[in-house]
């Protein structure tokens, strides 16, 4: 069953350029992440940083962007080959969790916020 899970950060403290929040899900999140949407709060500098992924170590990545501009982002991870690692052209993966997520913001201006959107199949 397709399910959305919203999740946003508090004002970001620190100064200009550098300040930073974060915000994590209070439930784990099971399933297959299809697109998120991104959604900044205040004034955000283009070199704002939005990271999406697992609270737990190891982080399972969803989501890093650069920039501040709301928009969806319809995530796959670049296929890689199993024999080097190398990147396969034109190749993706699904994105999976099985955590609590985490969203953080950085590189921003003091009082901003961010606020995600995740659509994802859910699993058991």
């Amino acid at each position: 069953m397709i399910q959305r899970e919203v999740l946003g950060t508090p004002a970001a403290v620190g100064s200009d350029g550098s300040a930073t929040a974060t915000a994590t899900t209070t439930c784990m999140l099971s399933g297959i992440v299809y697109s998120v949407y991104v959604d900044y709060g205040g004034s955000p500098p283009v070199g704002t940083s939005v990271v999406v992924e697992g609270a737990n170590e190891p982080k399972q990545p969803i989501l890093t962007l650069a920039g501040n501009s709301d928009q969806w982002v319809h995530v796959l991870h670049q296929g890689q080959s199993s024999a080097d690692a190398s990147t396969i052209v034109n190749q993706g993966a699904l994105v999976t969790i099985r955590d609590k997520v985490t969203v953080t913001i950085s590189s921003t201006n003091a009082d901003c916020s961010v606020s995600v959107v995740l659509i994802y199949e859910a699993l058991k």
